[in-house]
């Protein structure tokens, strides 16, 4: 589906990261040995990864990012007219997390409310749906809060390990936590956004993750094995090569713009071979698709606003040029959005 949305601006984005970090050489190398684990983080390029303290949720996350950008941008909950949550791990399902954080974040009762659950396309699908609502006149104000926790180092033992042979240790730590919160408004004078999104359901099976959900519940226990998370690397590197280059192919296409044209492209954080990779395919100059998640990890629908959040200031030509954003993974899914940040404040992540 390609979009384009009149009058909405991206006011501000805040990503929230975790204090504690571990490095990851030193957290694979009881498992696979110092030489791969070595290896290993020479080709994903992620050294440490970040995490939020065990009790901490993305709802927290998210949440304690949205008040700071309440106080920075003079800001109340009351002047919110909607709040998407998207992710793939929110505090509970029932009730959703909107409901669960509406009295920390002062929403109004007739507040829109919508939760999505979207993983590593997350943050431009909630940028989408956000625009939808600004665009269509249905309100003036949204608050966008996306992330996961997704570390897994903490479940990272030998007895873990041995009980779940089907846990891929490498994917287990390489995935941080990380949130943030975007307010975007309308703002007749706003350069139009645009927006491709596809969707592959046909290869759903190439990443999964069963745990938590009602069909572990409502299975029989002893036919019924979840999968816990489960990455066909191969197939996801396909995917990346083929149709993740051919979506930003079309909403360049659609557009008028060249990657000469564009600021970056601000991808979902993967993995750094992966990124390289797909600016090779898209015939770009060097540093178009930046990785920038060595010391933060793959935190799924938050690594695009973390990345910006984290590395703003060195990304110099947001201020100048329009950006090309684009998430992909779980679904699959692939979410283009070609978006005007030269008037967007980005503000330093907060940490917990």
């Amino acid at each position: 589906m390609f979009k384009q949305f009149a009058s909405v601006k991206i006011r501000a984005i805040m990503g929230a990261r975790g204090q504690e970090s571990h490095q990851v050489a030193d957290l694979l190398a009881p498992f696979v040995g110092a030489d791969q684990a070595g290896r290993l983080v020479s080709s994903l390029g992620f050294s440490s990864v970040r995490y939020f303290p065990k009790g901490v949720t993305m709802g927290d996350a998210a949440t304690k990012a949205a008040l700071t950008l309440y106080e920075r941008e003079q800001l109340s909950g009351s002047d919110f007219d909607a709040c998407i949550f998207v992710t793939q791990s929110p505090n509970s399902t029932v009730p959703a997390n909107t409901f669960v954080y509406q009295p920390q974040l002062g929403l109004s009762k007739d507040c829109l409310f919508l939760d999505t659950i979207q993983g590593c396309a997350g943050y431009v699908y909630g940028l989408f749906m956000a625009s939808a609502f600004i665009a269509s006149g249905l309100v003036q104000r949204v608050l966008l809060l996306v992330g996961d926790t997704s570390d897994l180092a903490h479940n990272l033992t030998p007895d873990f390990a041995a009980a779940h042979p089907e846990v891929q240790l490498s994917n287990a730590a390489i995935f941080g936590d990380g949130a943030a919160a975007t307010i975007l408004e309308y703002d007749e004078t706003a350069t139009p956004s645009s927006y491709l999104i596809d969707n592959y359901g046909e290869s759903a099976e190439v990443v999964r993750d069963d745990l938590m959900t009602c069909m572990t519940l409502r299975a029989d226990p002893l036919s019924f094995k979840p999968q816990l998370l489960h990455i066909d690397g191969t197939a996801l590197a396909r995917f990346a090569m083929q149709d993740v280059r051919s979506n930003i192919a079309t909403i360049c296409e659609h557009t008028g713009y060249t990657t000469q044209d564009l600021s970056y492209c601000i991808s979902h954080q993967a993995n750094r071979v992966m990124l390289k990779s797909l600016e090779r395919s898209l015939k770009a100059d060097s540093g178009f698709v930046p990785f920038l998640a060595e010391h933060i990890g793959n935190t799924s629908s938050a690594s695009i606003p973390l990345a910006l959040s984290e590395h703003s200031s060195n990304l110099t030509r947001i201020k100048s040029y329009p950006t090309l954003l684009t998430g992909y993974g779980v679904g699959l899914c692939v979410a283009s959005g070609i978006v005007d940040l030269r008037s967007t404040t980005i503000y330093d992540p907060i940490e917990l």
